[in-house]
């Protein structure tokens, strides 16, 4: 029996093996609930990342502000100092 055949054979015994046989009916469920608690765990990642990446664009956006503030006050002190020598030629 190849995969195909193994295939098309679960699809049709499977719905009457989960009716009737609590094993199955278990084990069906254990897999459901492993899968899911998989997803749960992608979720929790993809949500701190998404925290992570937030707080680094913050703080990005700080450092930025800042040191445009500098930048603009270094060339206001450049441009006092400018007109100052100007002034005394």
């Amino acid at each position: 029996m190849n995969a195909a055949e193994l295939r098309e054979l679960i699809k049709q015994e499977l719905p009457r093996l989960v009716r009737e046989d609590p094993e199955i009916q278990d084990l069906i469920l254990r897999l459901s609930r492993q899968e899911q608690q998989t997803e749960d765990r992608f979720d929790r990642l993809f949500a701190k990342l998404e925290r992570d990446a937030e707080a680094s664009n913050r703080r990005w956006e700080e450092h930025r502000e800042e040191t445009n503030r500098q930048f603009k006050e270094h060339r206001e002190e450049f441009s006092r100092v400018h007109e100052e020598i100007m002034a005394m030629n």
